[in-house]
């Protein structure tokens, strides 16, 4: 289908089509369309020889933990909000009751000092869930909440 692979990133297959470009990103078993006609490509994989059996196709909605919707604009924009409501009940469960489970607008608040707790060291189980945590904050730093990045590396040096 004359796409090649981007030199910096080899999972993402770019097509020259003059005017602008079109690109497929595969994570896995997943592609991700961009293109002014994604149903033209969907078509190509879905015909012989490949038959590819594509299902899910249509408008961006959610992929790896990241909802995808489009202003009025027409801008498309991500937010991870599903992936961190679904991280907070997880870790409400897990630590039910053990822990103070209020709201806070960031992983430290101000003047918070973790070099400078005292608290007991964690057993297997609780390094394990802390971990865990520190875990699903970086994916939420890397689907794009920059504003946690300095917190969330700051709680991983003492995973």
């Amino acid at each position: 289908m004359r796409f090649f692979p981007c030199k910096a990133e080899p999972d993402i297959w770019i097509r020259d089509m003059n005017d602008h470009y079109e690109y497929i990103a595969v994570y896995m078993d997943d592609l991700t369309i961009a293109s002014r006609n994604p149903q033209a490509i969907i078509d190509i994989l879905q015909a012989k020889p490949n038959n590819l059996k594509l299902k899910g196709t249509g408008e961006l909605n959610f992929l790896l933990g990241c909802d995808y919707f489009r202003e009025d604009d027409g801008t498309l924009m991500m937010v991870p909000k599903r992936y961190v409501v679904k991280m907070v009940e997880t870790y409400e469960e897990t630590i039910r009751g053990e822990a103070e489970t209020d709201i806070y607008r960031s992983p430290l608040e101000q003047n918070d000092h973790p070099e400078l707790d005292k608290t007991d060291l964690l057993d297997a189980e609780g390094i394990r869930i802390y971990q865990s945590l520190i875990r699903s904050a970086q994916w939420i730093v890397q689907l794009g909440r920059f504003d946690i990045s300095v917190h969330v590396m700051t709680l991983s040096s003492f995973r």
